[in-house]
């Protein structure tokens, strides 16, 4: 461990420590939305390709030696009507397939992250129980070597049994830290799960 701690403002720690999990943030995941803005695109592009009415602008000049002949210039709007294209119905398709293999794909990303997310908020609750039942093994272990100082004072306990104690205690104490740090490294994870980690 760093000798002297790892510093972060006390905003991102309140943050970190104050995450209720909520599955519809899985949305916010930024894997997730670039599935969606993918899906998305893959929709649009098969319904590009598939249009049955084609607009264009059109305009032609003509010139006589350098002269622009004003008569035969003209512009105007020039409308197709694809009803044939089997070209254009075939990427329509590959479009639409495309489509369905993302949307299928954002089905299970939800899936994988929201089990994750489960998964996460299983271990941080059972994190949250075993350090409670550290903490009081703790004072009672406290209780314990104040107990035998005494009884060391007054020669009823020997100075390895005290020792001992005083083992199992720094030993408790560094569980806890190590609770701890997993804690909030599972609560960062969830963080990341549901796209809230950036806006730290």
């Amino acid at each position: 461990f760093p000798e002297r701690g790892v510093n972060l403002p006390d905003s991102i720690i309140n943050k970190i420590n104050g995450y209720n999990i909520n599955e519809k943030e899985i949305y916010n995941n930024i894997d997730y939305k670039l599935l969606n803005e993918q899906a998305n695109a893959a929709k649009f592009n098969a319904w590009q390709q598939d249009s049955l009415v084609q607009v264009s602008l059109v305009a032609e000049e003509r010139y006589n030696n350098s002269q622009r002949i004003d008569k035969d210039s003209w512009g105007g709007i020039q409308v197709s009507v694809n009803l044939f294209d089997y070209d254009k119905k075939i990427a329509s398709q590959t479009g639409i397939k495309s489509y369905q293999v993302l949307k299928t794909r954002m089905d299970f990303k939800y899936k994988e992250l929201l089990a994750k997310m489960k998964s996460l908020q299983l271990t941080i609750n059972s994190n949250q129980k075993e350090l409670k039942g550290l903490e009081e093994q703790s004072r009672t272990t406290e209780v314990i070597l104040a107990n035998q100082k005494r009884e060391y004072n007054i020669s009823q306990s020997s100075y390895y049994e005290m020792l001992n104690t005083q083992y199992d205690y720094f030993a408790l104490e560094r569980k806890m830290v190590e609770m701890k740090i997993s804690d909030a490294i599972n609560k960062i994870s969830l963080l990341q799960v549901s796209g809230e980690l950036l806006s730290l």
